[in-house]
């Protein structure tokens, strides 16, 4: 074949046609080759994608929320929650309210002030945002109630005001 072509465009006019076979073999490799090095890159961020989807399927489900039909129910609700928290430690749960939010009416907030030591405190507050129901503390403010003795015979006692969020679920009507 190659000789008929260099009998009608002579010899450099075959290399001209050989070059430009083999250029355009080579953009076809070259196509074929980038494919694969997408396809190769499209199947990498797969794995990673299933690798942070599995991950993810391991963790626990997060709890469901302090919720009641009504404030009076949410207020005792929350109540109950830091009153099981407290007892064991040294805290003091002095009041509680519950505070609407006109932008969230079915989230309201809950106010609470306490008393403890540091490491009240600090383990109520742990378990209160880890521990089911799932309370979320929004704003926290944290004072000495009274000051350590030099003695060291009587902590410190620190007064806690927080601020969380509740849910109001809609009541179930009759069926």
């Amino acid at each position: 074949m190659i000789a008929p072509l260099t009998q009608r465009m002579g010899r450099p006019g075959a290399m001209l046609a050989a070059a430009g076979c083999l250029l355009g073999l080579l953009s076809l490799a070259g196509q074929g080759l980038a494919g694969l090095i997408d396809a190769r890159a499209e199947v990498s961020a797969a794995r990673a994608h299933l690798g942070r989807l599995q991950a993810a399927s391991l963790r626990p489900a997060p709890g469901a929320p302090l919720s009641a039909t009504d404030e009076a129910g949410l207020l005792a609700a929350f109540r109950g929650r830091l009153d099981a928290l407290a007892s064991g430690r040294a805290v003091v749960v002095d009041g509680l309210r519950v505070g609407p939010d006109a932008d969230s009416p079915t989230m309201p907030l809950l106010h609470a002030e306490m008393r403890g030591t540091a490491e009240g405190l600090h383990g109520l507050l742990r378990d209160l945002e880890t521990g089911p129901p799932v309370v979320v503390v929004e704003t926290a403010e944290i004072g000495v109630a009274r000051s350590a003795e030099e003695a060291g015979e009587h902590p410190a006692i620190l007064r806690l005001g927080l601020a969380a969020r509740g849910v109001l679920l809609p009541a179930e009507g009759p069926r």
